[in-house]
């Protein structure tokens, strides 16, 4: 079982899923109240209910399955939680500054994003370079173990299952560091998504205050 799944860390998801999906509960119901009285603002809360579904769907694949990273599963965990609370700050009470400077804050994130991912990749690659060398040097290690074995059977075998091992671990790191430099990066990938969602949904949640709402969002 993986360890994400042993700590307390996969309870949080579960709460913080639980609490997107009260917000999600009350503008269902906001859509019931309004759907004959007023149609307009009844869809508005709809495409709101919508768009947290979607977000809740897009941060539990990105965080069980498309990361086996715990620090970029920290990072996704941390942000989720964020916009958890910002959206039940924003039912209690709407700030219309507030959610613009939340919205900023999540396009300046996702404008730094392909500079992290360019940098992670140039990491990725120094790393592969680094094992290379070592697949070279092991490589040539075993090639010089080989003329040993005849001369010195018990130490040249030792040491022939050394320089193979080496070359093997340095062709592992290598090849996934290549990877990794050359791959998708679904972290990168999965986080643009997200943000691009957080936005689609703070602005849907703003376009849903335009008209004039006599009841409270608040959750009882």
């Amino acid at each position: 079982m993986p360890k994400f799944f042993q700590d307390g860390r996969t309870v949080e998801v579960i709460e913080l899923t639980g609490r997107m999906r009260q917000l999600q509960q009350l503008f269902l119901n906001k859509n019931k109240e309004n759907a004959e009285a007023n149609t307009a603002l009844a869809n508005k809360y709809t495409t709101v209910a919508d768009d947290m579904d979607t977000l809740i769907n897009y941060y539990t694949v990105a965080i069980y399955s498309n990361t086996n990273n715990r620090v970029e599963r920290e990072v996704l965990i941390s942000d989720f939680e964020s916009i958890v609370v910002c959206l039940e700050a924003i039912c209690n009470n709407h700030d219309p500054q507030y959610v613009n400077n939340f919205i900023k804050g999540i396009e300046k994130t996702n404008k730094a994003l392909p500079y992290f991912e360019a940098l992670q990749r140039v990491i990725d690659g120094l790393f592969a370079l680094f094992w290379l060398g070592g697949l070279i040097v092991s490589s040539v290690s075993f090639t010089i173990s080989l003329f040993i074995v005849p001369q010195n059977p018990a130490f040249g075998i030792a040491f022939t299952l050394g320089c193979f091992g080496l070359m093997y671990g340095c062709l592992y790191k290598a090849a996934k560091n290549l990877q990794s430099a050359f791959g998708a990066k679904d972290f990168y990938n999965d986080y643009r998504l997200i943000n691009v969602e957080n936005i689609s949904l703070l602005n849907h949640l703003q376009d849903s205050y335009e008209p004039a709402v006599e009841t409270s969002l608040a959750p009882v």
